[in-house]
């Protein structure tokens, strides 16, 4: 489980930040893809993002920022949302089937991905019932 996110404003920053922590032996992951964030990487301790905000000005930075903030909160939200789930649809038995069933499923060659609204079809939840607010 993570225990650090650190954004840094160009590459080379994000380089310098990571080799301290990988240098005092914590494991640590230096990237540019904000989506990284939902691998699961449990022996990650430290998670350094080049945001590559560094050029822009100000307020076109705070905004990238922002969403990069946004992206990171939905990966961190999921587990709580899938736990929620679990107890709507009865439980731990019934989770593990649905799963079963989605990750089993015939996959389609050209879109071979799980969607979140694929998990919520499964479930027969909507979004707004696994809203954490």
């Amino acid at each position: 489980m993570r225990k650090l996110l650190v954004l840094a404003d160009d590459f080379t920053g994000g380089l310098d930040t990571g080799a301290q922590f990988a240098a005092a032996g914590i494991p640590t992951v230096v990237t540019t893809n904000p989506a990284y964030c939902a691998a699961d990487h449990e022996e990650d301790t430290v998670l350094v993002v080049d945001v590559e905000t560094r050029h822009l000005l100000p307020e076109k930075a705070r905004l990238s920022i922002a969403g990069n903030l946004s992206g990171v909160r939905h990966y961190s939200e999921m587990p709580l949302k899938i736990l929620k789930a679990e107890q709507l649809v009865g439980g731990e038995a019934a989770m593990d089937q649905i799963l079963h069933d989605l990750f089993n499923r015939e996959i389609d060659p050209m879109y071979p991905y799980l969607t979140y609204q694929d998990f919520l079809d499964a479930c027969s939840l909507t979004e707004e019932e696994l809203n954490l607010d």
